[in-house]
């Protein structure tokens, strides 16, 4: 008899599960997630496949597709999210999460809390990720979100990023690496079209919405080495952000020697730094010349 007890439990049991799996809202719990990415990032707009269930407790989505300021921006392929059932009934919940993106492999951890980052209860729940990346592939990427049209790479990228977003705000810091990144763009500068790096390094900070503080930006190649540092001030539209940083060149001697680069230009024929500033802003810069070294 008690199996028999046992058996419609567990079949009770399954026809709730199916059920749930089969009438779960997926278009409306998918538009929730529209508005909360649109709310999180000033001008961008998410278009999410609708959700399905995922056991023992997570949604999956076999895309979500991302514009900022009306330019194509990322997709995510196979995205699923599974609540950690240890944390489920703790004021700290934690959801993990991963996906594809250009090819490659993201995931994390996401905590959410009833209270916001500083602590004090205000109804809005605040939300903690922090994301690795690895394989990102940059191939044909274009950046007409951020500068003029024309501008492509190609590489491979990986890293981290934590971004906080409580009450609307966001703030957060990252790293970045790549590999055999190159640059191309459609008007050539003194006959030079695209610059190649073996290497680079990005590290920054986003204390608050309004500043991205670049604390290390390096690239290393056979043909220059780039040092970048600073601060931009983010702006809607991207390409309206300004720029206060500042730089440092080195040409490889056989590299000049190729280019149309007046030598007369390059400090100790491209032995000693160039150093400069960038103002104005991402789809302007205004470059100056800064102390050179000696």
């Amino acid at each position: 008899m008690k199996y028999s007890v046992s058996f419609y439990i567990l079949f009770f049991i399954a026809c709730v599960l199916f059920s749930a799996y089969r009438h779960f809202p997926g278009q409306a719990a998918a538009d929730q997630v529209e508005q909360f990415l649109a709310s999180s990032v000033p001008g961008l707009t998410a278009t999410v496949a609708p959700l399905t269930l995922g056991f023992p407790l997570g949604v999956k989505s076999s895309s979500i597709q991302t514009t900022l300021e009306n330019h194509p921006f990322v997709r995510v392929d196979e995205a699923s999210a599974q609540f950690r059932l240890k944390t489920l009934f703790s004021d700290r919940r934690q959801i993990a999460y991963s996906g594809r993106i250009f090819g490659g492999d993201v995931t994390g951890i996401a905590t959410l809390s009833g209270k916001d980052r500083s602590g004090s209860e205000n109804g809005a729940q605040g939300v903690l990720t922090e994301s690795r990346f690895d394989g990102i592939s940059l191939n044909g990427v274009a950046l007409n979100a951020f500068v003029s049209s024309g501008v492509t790479m190609t590489g491979q990228l990986s890293g981290s990023l934590t971004a906080d977003v409580s009450r609307g705000r966001i703030k957060g810091q990252g790293e970045m690496t790549s590999s055999g990144l190159t640059v191309e763009w459609e008007n050539p500068l003194f006959s030079i079209s695209s610059v190649s790096f073996s290497d680079s390094v990005l590290r920054f900070d986003m204390p608050t919405p309004d500043t991205i503080q670049i604390t290390t930006f390096e690239l290393k190649g056979n043909q220059v080495n780039l040092q970048f540092s600073g601060t931009i001030l983010p702006m809607v539209p991207v390409e309206k952000s300004k720029l206060q940083l500042t730089a440092e060149i080195i040409f490889h001697p056989g590299f000049l020697v190729d280019t149309e680069i007046p030598i007369d230009m390059v400090p100790g024929g491209g032995a000693r730094p160039i150093r400069f500033n960038i103002t104005g802003t991402i789809q302007n810069p205004i470059f100056q010349a800064g102390a050179q070294a000696g």
